[in-house]
């Protein structure tokens, strides 16, 4: 008999009961978390009647035994713990999702749109782009400079803070550095905005809060936020921005990347790079 179908067995056979059986029905239904792993004895007991009357009601129910109603009620009790944590876990990553989802959606705001094809303009005209971000931010860094490298000639990423002196010495002033920072900051990106802004370079912020460590020290800053709902600082929204960035990028210069990307794939074929 399907555990799952246990309060339908007790409601079918409910009118035919005795009086003695349908206290202790009752008390099942209604306490069926107790009941899992009591005794005969104790429902009997908890309901008001004999013992006898419990094992007489698993014959009427069409069990072979108590035990096998037992093992029923227990077997329908851990389905109905199953499907709560089931309920439980659908509702957490929900949660989170639409977190995220709410992060992504304030980007789309004029002022937002505005700044990134500022930034993209800088990126069209500098020499060179710099891209850093450490801990947290550093893999929304690594992808950018990655992706912006198949749009664009002289992208590097700092990968390591010992890396600062030689990336910047040959800054001029027609480069960019684009630093990403998100909490916790790491003060190795501050460090590099405030030298980048020392010599006269166009520092480009990619952080939380225009009064962000990296933020007070832009030309322009680009905001989003990392969704701490997660409990990963989950960068998506930050991959999102950036991403309307590279996008902005190549509908503003078209010939350039079409250049920069037939180059590359000349490349990629010739040293045989993907497998298709």
């Amino acid at each position: 008999m399907s555990a799952q179908r246990f309060e339908h067995v007790v409601k079918e056979a409910f009118p035919r009961l005795s009086s003695g059986q349908k206290k202790v029905a009752q008390y099942l239904l209604d306490s069926l978390q107790e009941a899992s792993f009591q005794t005969a004895a104790e429902i009997g007991r908890a309901s008001g009647v004999s013992e006898t009357t419990v094992i007489r009601l698993s014959y009427s129910l069409g069990f072979q035994s108590f035990s096998q109603m037992q093992d029923a009620i227990q077997q329908r009790v851990m389905g109905h713990e199953k499907t709560v944590k089931k309920e439980e876990n659908q509702n957490v990553l929900k949660r989170v999702l639409e977190s995220e989802l709410s992060i992504i959606r304030r980007l789309e705001n004029e002022e937002n749109t505005q700044r990134i094809w500022e930034v993209v303009d800088r990126l069209i005209h500098a020499d060179q782009v710099l891209i850093a971000g450490y801990r947290t931010s550093y893999g929304a860094a690594h992808w950018f400079s990655m992706m912006l490298s198949t749009l664009r000639e002289r992208v590097r990423l700092i990968n390591q803070p010992g890396d600062i002196q030689e990336s910047l010495c040959d800054l001029t002033s027609e480069s960019v550095v684009i630093v990403l920072s998100f909490p916790r900051y790491a003060k190795e990106a501050t460090k590099l905005a405030a030298y980048a802004k020392k010599v006269g370079v166009t520092v480009i912020a990619v952080t939380d809060r225009v009064l962000s460590p990296v933020g007070e020290l832009a030309d322009i800053t680009l905001l989003t936020e990392t969704n701490v709902q997660s409990g990963c600082n989950s960068i998506a929204p930050v991959i999102t921005l950036l991403d309307l960035v590279l996008t902005a990028y190549q509908e503003k210069d078209p010939a350039g990347v079409q250049k920069r990307q037939q180059k590359l794939e000349g490349l990629y074929t010739h040293q045989d790079t993907y497998m298709e």
